[in-house]
């Protein structure tokens, strides 16, 4: 199984989507057979599975932030951040039980990702000044939960001993976190 993530992430990497999707399914399907209680990829398998799931909603968000007009999708981003956070919340529950500091970040900033992603597709918010938000939601909870996740990300990396690693895994943090900044800013109520 971890040869099959590992192939499904470099798939990934390389561009080929379609493909890494299959993998990751493939490893799925296996990890269900091999501990049927835990049928979702965790800890760094399922972080990366979580990372494609999360693309097309981080382009999406992305490309709104700058104003971008991004290719039309057979995937809804926003569908795509929720599900992606019913994952990582039951993987972090997982891994706050038998797993270690670094399963808990990887969940946390995977949970961070996905709750500013949706903020940014559902409130429509661009970087510097955000929209008001469609159909009268409020994405406070969502800037709220990202800033938290992401911060418990920095922290539980920190704590896990991994600032050889962090140079991989908190980019993305510091540019998320950035950006929930700008946000907050801009429209300091939603925090």
């Amino acid at each position: 199984m971890g040869f099959r993530t590992t192939h499904a992430d470099a798939l990934h990497q390389a561009g080929r989507r379609a493909e890494a999707e299959a993998h990751f399914r493939e490893a799925e399907a296996l990890q269900v057979e091999r501990q049927p209680a835990c049928p979702l990829l965790y800890s760094l398998a399922g972080f990366q599975y979580c990372d494609l799931l999360l693309e097309e909603a981080e382009r999406a968000a992305w490309q709104h932030c700058v104003s971008l007009n991004s290719q039309p999708s057979t995937l809804n981003p926003l569908e795509s951040c929720h599900a992606v956070e019913q994952r990582a919340a039951q993987t972090l529950r997982w891994a706050k039980q038998h797993l270690g500091l670094l399963d808990i970040a990887l969940n946390q900033l995977t949970l961070g990702r996905a709750a500013l992603y949706a903020a940014m597709l559902e409130g429509r918010a661009s970087c510097p000044k955000p929209a008001a938000p469609r159909r009268g939601e409020d994405t406070a909870p969502y800037l709220a939960t990202a800033h938290r996740e992401l911060d418990a990300a920095v922290a539980s990396l920190r704590r896990a001993g991994q600032q050889q690693d962090e140079s991989e895994h908190v980019s993305p943090v510091t540019l998320s976190l950035a950006c929930v900044d700008e946000l907050q800013c801009a429209h300091p109520l939603w925090l």
